[in-house]
């Protein structure tokens, strides 16, 4: 699956290169597990919210707590690149402002110009 455009709104602040390469073969693991199940979606563009539904209906069942949350953090940074925020609270997996916690590291571009 082309994802040119993940890789263009992703941004990693302060992030180790392994860090950055874990975060990316999770990612090609989602894409190419979407990519299976659903053959037409080929570009990062073609992604809709049903499919990140069916990922985490149907892929995470099996995986350990940890490597599940790992996976559910990678999908909302796939979401979050796509600029679609708003399917975050229709997936369940919207972080709850009011916890509180760190800053992400990993950031989306805000805007579509290159400096």
């Amino acid at each position: 699956m082309n994802k040119i455009k993940l890789q263009k709104n992703l941004i990693f602040r302060d992030v180790s290169k392994l860090t950055q390469k874990r975060i990316w073969n999770r990612v090609d693991h989602i894409l190419d597990k979407i990519e299976d199940n659903f053959p037409r979606v080929d570009k990062v563009e073609r992604l809709q919210c049903k499919h990140f539904q069916w990922y985490l209906d149907t892929q995470l069942n099996d995986l350990a707590a940890t490597t599940r949350a790992e996976y559910v953090r990678v999908l909302r940074y796939i979401v979050e690149g796509l600029k679609q925020q708003h399917w975050l609270k229709i997936l369940g997996i919207a972080l709850d402002p009011a916890r509180g916690g760190r800053k992400c590291k990993i950031g989306v571009r805000k805007t579509n110009r290159k400096y």
